[in-house]
């Protein structure tokens, strides 16, 4: 039958933007180091624009939050080691959290950075991937108020991740990926610096 097809596509119908674009989207979870993660496995037939694809990701958080995954919150599972409740909902505890998990490196960056309304081409990747990298045992404090006026932001994109690291004059890094956002206090002195290694480089 249809959901058998198509899964969770089978529920949404053409509602979405982006529905003519994704035929199915199965849930399912994978072993990512020593912890197992939920995933959603989506069958394209189309090709994205950028308010397409923001809304498919908000699609599926929605859905690990408050729809399909709800119920794993609500009721437990028994296990010989006893009953676990499962929430899908993804929040790194740190900054070395978010790189291990999202598999992140320097070479995500795409060597792109707005500053402003300027964008500047080839910056060093490597220096600014080290300054924001440099402790990462940062915790993640974002609240869903973080400042969100960035001095830079760092485009990245690489295999399924792709978003955005933001450094704001106030020495916050904020994270925005796959449509998860996490913000880290890196503290004014390396944010002067991001900022500094960005605004050094030619504009292409």
């Amino acid at each position: 039958d249809e959901e058998e097809n198509r899964g969770i596509m089978a529920y949404l119908g053409d509602r979405k933007r982006f529905s003519d674009k994704v035929y199915s989207i199965f849930p399912s979870v994978e072993k990512v180091g020593d912890r197992l993660m939920g995933v959603f496995t989506c069958q394209i037939c189309g090709k994205f624009d950028s308010n397409e694809y923001d809304e498919l990701l908000q699609e599926l958080r929605g859905q690990a939050s408050d729809e399909w995954g709800e119920s794993f919150k609500q009721h437990e599972i028994h296990t010989p080691e006893g009953d676990i409740y499962v929430s899908m909902d993804y929040s790194p505890t740190d900054l070395s959290s978010l790189i291990n998990e999202m598999g992140l490196s320097a070479d995500g960056l795409t060597g792109e950075a707005y500053t402003g309304s300027q964008l500047r081409k080839d910056i060093d990747k490597s220096s600014i991937w080290a300054l924001i990298t440099a402790d990462t045992s940062l915790p993640n404090v974002y609240s869903g108020t973080a400042e969100t006026d960035s001095a830079v932001k760092l485009i990245y994109r690489k295999d399924y991740v792709s978003g955005s690291l933001s450094v704001t004059e106030n020495g916050q890094l904020i994270c925005e990926l796959c449509g998860i956002r996490s913000c880290y206090d890196i503290g004014r002195d390396s944010a002067e610096a991001v900022i500094s290694a960005a605004l050094s480089e030619k504009q292409q």
